[in-house]
């Protein structure tokens, strides 16, 4: 009886009606459904039913807000709920619980990226005291250097870090080594802490200070350096941190340790 009389009222009054109940205006036209304009707070109970809402779209979402009615909350498929920005889907939980974002997820208070889709850690990492906890990726670069007087033809170092985990990449040329070390890369861009060697791999080098059948670089225990273990014959034993470096020599290659 009570929507039969309020759909009479509707249709009788026009393209608007205002009825006033309380503190509440009810403002209802025919293009723009039903609108309530409280004056102070409302609300809104449904203690044994549904509140429900039409599905909406991505354009027109079911909720919204005033002024800005092509943003909001809509279900663009069952079991899904759908939130789009400036009628365009940002976000979706879909019907597995699984959140999909079409751009950039920030944490630790970072800035989204603005290209592309991923997740950005602040410039500062905020490290989890929880080991499961993937708390900073980070790309950058490094310059390798013997120090001293050296002068070179190439430095060129990358790393990627991921939580503790950093792999690093380097070329370097000498061009003349002067005071520079022999035995020492030096400038990698996180220090070592697990205080052990952690080995890694060479890809390419040219004239060294010995003859080598094999040859791998670690990095240093507890340091931001890289230094070599070499063969120069068949043996049991490599030689460990030998003086290897010298004018005009390259060496290429990379390694993976673990940093605080």
């Amino acid at each position: 009886m009570a929507g039969k009389i309020v759909a009479d009222i509707i249709e009788s009054a026009g393209s608007q009606i205002s009825l006033n109940v309380g503190n509440v205006t009810i403002l209802t036209a025919s293009s723009s459904g039903l609108t309530l304009t409280p004056t102070s707070n409302v609300n809104i109970n449904v203690s044994s039913s549904t509140l429900a809402f039409g599905a909406g779209s991505v354009s027109l979402p079911s909720i919204t807000t005033s002024g800005d009615t092509n943003t909001g909350l809509y279900f663009p498929a069952a079991d899904t709920i759908g939130f789009t920005e400036g009628g365009v889907e940002a976000m979706r939980i879909n019907s597995s619980g699984n959140l999909q974002a079409n751009g950039t997820i920030s944490v630790g208070n970072a800035t989204p990226s603005t290209s592309g889709a991923g997740i950005t850690f602040p410039a500062t990492q905020s490290a989890s005291t929880d080991v499961n906890t993937l708390d900073d990726y980070e790309e950058g670069t490094w310059t390798p250097s013997v120090g001293g007087t050296a002068t070179y033809t190439t430095q060129a170092g990358t790393y990627t870090k991921i939580g503790r985990v950093v792999h690093v990449r380097f070329i370097l040329t000498i061009n003349v080594i002067g005071t520079g070390s022999q035995l020492v890369i030096s400038g990698l861009p996180f220090t070592e802490s697990s205080g052990q060697q952690q080995p890694g791999s060479m890809g390419y080098f040219v004239s060294l200070a010995a003859s080598v059948v094999f040859i791998a670089p670690y990095v240093l225990g507890s340091g931001t350096g890289i230094a070599f273990n070499i063969l120069t014959a068949a043996a049991a034993t490599a030689t460990n941190n030998p003086n290897i470096l010298q004018s005009a020599t390259q060496v290429n290659g990379s390694a993976v340790y673990t940093t605080s």
